[in-house]
């Protein structure tokens, strides 16, 4: 088997813009007396926008329904990521060029909705790096469903076998799974990276500096070992 396709979480895996809906959640939920500690929300990295509210909602106990919360929070993430620094991740602009100069497809699925995926591409500079864009509102269920993953792999017209996916958050491991792809982990922490491989990610990776041409053809002649290292 060979890995044809690779398809990129964003936030965290791209572009370094977690701090930017770290800061975002907590100015929303501060406007309702409330706050939400750095693990807590490192815990729900990964989640769609509506499912990660109605959590808040719940735990909270906030009277406005997760929706128009999940509007708020990306209406001052888009403000943000328009004017704040917004750096790509260790290595990834360099990977892309590789991946693709490598003839490798190359999709992005994200949690996000598609005016912040649209942004992101854009400041980075890598939209033509992507034959396919994928965001929330391209699917009914957000991760750990499978639907972000199925989608891409659709408009790639790749079956999912001969996927991987590079994600940094639990939640886009078990998604990857579920779509029948091979996962990677990126977690510069190397607790973060042992949770990842934990949740089922074949290897984690400290950069993607390491997501090589030729660590796809390894993976892709090796099988996978019961732990997932």
């Amino acid at each position: 088997m060979d890995f044809q396709a690779v398809v990129f979480d964003m936030d965290g895996v791209l572009v370094d813009s977690e701090p930017v809906h770290f800061a975002t959640t907590n100015e929303v939920l501060g406007r309702r007396g409330a706050r939400l500690p750095a693990a807590d929300y490192l815990a729900c990295i990964g989640m769609g926008e509506v499912e990660f509210f109605a959590l808040l909602v719940e735990r909270f106990g906030l009277q406005d329904p997760p929706r128009r919360l999940a509007d708020e929070r990306v209406a001052l993430s888009l403000e943000r990521m328009a004017t704040w620094p917004l750096p790509p991740m260790l290595g990834a602009l360099e990977c892309l060029l590789l991946l693709r100069g490598d003839g490798r497809r190359l999709a992005l699925a994200s949690s996000s909705r598609r005016r912040q995926v649209e942004l992101v591409v854009d400041r980075l500079g890598v939209r033509r790096q992507f034959e396919a864009l994928v965001s929330i509102d391209d699917v009914e269920r957000g991760k750990p469903a499978p639907d972000l993953f199925l989608r891409a792999a659709e408009r790639l017209r790749v079956d999912p076998a001969h996927c991987v996916v590079i994600e940094d958050a639990v939640h886009g491991v078990h998604a990857a799974l579920a779509a029948g792809m091979t996962a990677l982990g990126l977690a510069p922490d190397p607790e973060r990276g042992a949770a990842l491989r934990a949740a089922g990610a074949r290897r984690s990776l400290a950069s993607l500096g390491e997501l090589t041409p030729d660590l796809l053809d390894e993976l892709a002649a090796s099988p996978a070992s019961p732990s997932g290292d």
